[in-house]
């Protein structure tokens, strides 16, 4: 339905661009790591959805991606970025850890994540 409408297929194309710069943006600098990591999870789960790697599925070609029956490279990634949601990573490296001394206040708590306890 996407690709008959040329409007819905111009706002895919510069949300998934954009979408996957932010992503990138957010986690190779370690700045607001929880809002990268969604924006990954919400981008991997709609290409997984998108294109699924079933062989049963009509349509569905073995030789460009291998056949992996169930989890493909999508899930993989997406629990790996769920790995890194759970715990407050951007806390210790990056520039999450420099933001949140001074606008940590500010931000909401799961934008930036829970504060550490320190002993």
């Amino acid at each position: 339905q996407i690709a008959q409408n040329q409007a819905m297929l111009s706002f895919s194309d510069l949300a998934v661009t954009y979408g996957l710069l932010l992503a990138g943006f957010c986690l190779l600098l370690g700045l607001f790591t929880r809002l990268g990591c969604i924006i990954g999870i919400v981008l991997l789960t709609m290409f997984y959805v998108s294109y699924p790697p079933w062989a049963f599925m009509p349509g569905v070609s073995t030789t460009t991606d291998s056949n992996y029956m169930i989890v493909n490279k999508n899930v993989i990634e997406c629990l790996g970025l769920l790995v890194v949601l759970s715990f407050p990573t951007g806390r210790f490296a990056g520039l999450d850890a420099l933001v949140y001394p001074m606008f940590g206040k500010k931000l909401p708590s799961w934008l930036v994540g829970n504060p550490s306890v320190e002993a």
